[in-house]
């Protein structure tokens, strides 16, 4: 990590002036290649963003100074919501929506982690800017649909609930975070959502109409 990078991770308004100085002075890169401390490379500025949805301590100035952006319509409060929207503006080609490491896109994601805000924001925009596109929230990812992580996020916080035993605010903080789940997950099914056992199941049942399937 380069003294620029670095006051853009660990500092403030004060450090990201200060950084845009040095900048200048000796004509460095606003972005360049880090190792992550898994040993993945990532640019500097998915390296924030990542910080800032973790922990929140990164300021979203520190992103839209390193994308040269616009400002940012701060419709929503909370760091990996603002960076949610960030993105969306940034790269809103709909084919965005749908990329991911190991087949899993954005909704899969969101779904496990229960996220139901970013679910929503996607769904908007799709709506706004691709009215004709339908919206992706059945497409599977290792044999799994978004409802179907949706469904391992609420069991995942059910187990950490369990583990809690005799630390009230632990256990309190687990029910929050699985009524979260629990409410992504209708909210998926209002949308249309289905598991992957429904779809195969739909499958089945149409291809046996058509006399495939004894």
């Amino acid at each position: 990590m380069t003294v620029f990078g670095k006051l853009l991770e660990e500092g403030y308004t004060e450090e990201r002036h200060l950084a845009e100085k040095l900048r200048a002075k000796y004509d460095l890169a606003y972005d360049f290649n880090i190792r992550s401390a898994d040993g993945d490379w990532m640019s500097l500025p998915a390296h924030l963003i990542v910080l800032a949805a973790h922990g929140g301590l990164i300021p979203i100035d520190h992103i839209k100074y390193l994308w040269n952006s616009s400002l940012l319509r701060a419709s929503h409060g909370m760091p990996c919501h603002q960076l949610t929207a960030f993105i969306l503006e940034q790269y809103p080609d709909y084919k965005n929506l749908l990329l991911g490491p190991d087949s899993r896109n954005p909704w899969h994601v969101a779904a496990y982690w229960a996220n139901n805000t970013a679910i929503q924001m996607m769904r908007s925009h799709i709506r706004r800017k691709y009215p004709r596109e339908k919206e992706p929230i059945n497409e599977r990812a290792t044999g799994n649909t978004p409802l179907d992580y949706a469904t391992m996020g609420v069991r995942k916080n059910e187990i950490a609930g369990e583990r809690s035993e005799g630390m009230a605010l632990d256990k309190s903080l687990a029910r929050q975070v699985r009524a979260s789940a629990v409410e992504c997950y209708k909210s998926l099914r209002e949308a249309g959502a289905l598991h992957n056992w429904e779809l195969l199941g739909n499958t089945i049942t149409s291809v046996s109409h058509v006399g495939l399937v004894p």
